[in-house]
């Protein structure tokens, strides 16, 4: 609920002679839904679009309402939104900015979620504590020290012993994520523990450090040193809005992540660094956070984004499998029939030749395939060579846990066998 006081209020901190429809976009949810048909019924009586009231014409119209009467928004059920605050002013932040957006905040509108961003010069504390109050996730960018937190042009946003900052906000079942330096120290655990205005955190106890390619400046999400950082910390955000485990898990998983881009990562100018974010990665609070509104049963949740920078090294453009094909006659003798690679995906066929002594008993027909990052599998037919021409055999490759992309995929291997005539 909003008072036509707070109404009266909100629309005073607007600048003079301003459009209030363009004004009402960085408002809660409840904030806009209150004030839009106020500027619709002033554009009513005026006899213009809604679109060219003034703030000056809705203070003239608040001016006679009375300051404690309650607006109630009925009809959509909320569970309060993802608030992304996204400072870019320098050369981290316009990194940061660009790779937790593409990660994180579209993410979660994918997942449904509703968002409420801030970014560059939106990023102040009056608009933090305004949309940190209705979101139950902080998706939050920033320098920042062991005390303080900050936004656009490091100006102070939330600190240790900000008492009234934390009085805007209110406690609440919030979880949140911070790609920020030292935090993790004292004011997220001052949050979590003290005030109870988050129930769990991602953050740092260190300096937050990652590699950039300065030739990727303008273009961020293409630079293949930075994205194995972002795509590493981002994950924590993506489990949660995808209803894939609680913090805890999310946690534990984002560890995992960095340790696999410690392995997969080919830059060994990177591999420290990945190291000393992974070590002073830490979650404060509880393990159990759930995100909210739960999906019903068979929720399939989007496939998680790959910065464009690191995808070759993640996910070949057109992943292969190792294929082996063998036959075994009926003396146990081996007949390598097929030995090479194969692209997943798609059906190959492999057409091989057997002597006419060897067609005439039963054999056995072994067909073994490996994909990358993933455990070999075998089939196995036997029968006469009569009867395996008459099969197809499928492997199906079943990837490892962490490799959710090369599910679904299979390669076909489809074996015509045919009879070699003896020589005279």
């Amino acid at each position: 609920m909003v008072t036509f006081g707070e109404l009266r209020r909100i629309v005073s901190q607007m600048p003079s002679g301003c459009r209030v429809v363009e004004q009402i976009v960085a408002l809660s949810d409840e904030q806009r839904a209150a004030l839009k048909p106020i500027i619709e019924y002033v554009a009513y009586v005026k006899g213009k679009r809604p679109e060219e009231v003034t703030k000056e014409e809705v203070i003239e119209y608040l001016s006679d309402c009375r300051p404690d009467l309650e607006v109630v928004v009925v009809g959509k059920v909320s569970y309060g939104s993802v608030m992304g605050f996204l400072p870019r002013f320098d050369l981290a932040t316009v990194y940061g900015h660009a790779f937790l957006k593409y990660l994180s905040v579209d993410y979660a509108k994918k997942c449904g979620l509703s968002i409420d961003l801030l970014e560059g010069d939106e990023c102040t504390r009056q608009n933090f504590l305004q949309h940190a109050k209705a979101s139950i996730y902080w998706v939050n960018l920033g320098h920042g020290n062991e005390t303080t937190f900050t936004g656009q042009y490091k100006q102070p946003i939330i600190w240790v012993s900000d008492n009234e900052g934390v009085k805007a906000i209110g406690k609440g079942p919030r979880c949140a994520s911070w790609l920020s330096c030292l935090v993790g120290r004292q004011l997220v655990r001052w949050l979590v523990e003290d005030r109870k205005v988050l129930e769990a955190s991602l953050a740092y106890d260190a300096e937050y450090v990652f590699v950039l390619d300065p030739r990727n400046i303008h273009n961020p999400l293409k630079d293949p040193y930075a994205g194995w950082f972002f795509w590493s910390h981002c994950l924590f955000d993506e489990i949660l809005f995808a209803r894939e485990g609680t913090s805890g898990k999310a946690y534990d998983e984002t560890v995992k992540r960095y340790k696999y881009c410690l392995e997969k990562c080919p830059f060994n100018e990177v591999k420290p660094y990945l190291l000393h974010d992974m070590e002073h990665c830490v979650l404060i609070g509880s393990r159990d956070w759930n995100m909210f509104p739960p999906m019903p049963p068979g929720w399939t949740p989007p496939e998680k984004p790959i910065p464009p920078g690191i995808e070759p090294y993640i996910r070949p453009a057109k992943p292969c499998a190792e294929l082996k094909v063998v036959l075994i006659d009926a003396k146990e003798q081996r007949w390598k029939l097929y030995h090479d690679t194969v692209p997943l995906d798609e059906e190959v066929t492999v057409e091989v030749s057997v002597p006419t002594d060897v067609a005439k008993g039963p054999c056995e027909l072994r067909v073994w395939a490996r994909a990358p990052d993933a455990e070999p599998t075998e089939k196995v037919v036997k029968g006469t060579i009569k009867e395996l021409i008459r099969k197809t055999v499928l492997e199906v490759l079943e990837p490892k846990d962490g490799f959710e992309w090369y599910k679904g995929q299979r390669t076909v291997v489809k074996v015509k066998v045919s009879v070699k005539e003896e020589s005279e």
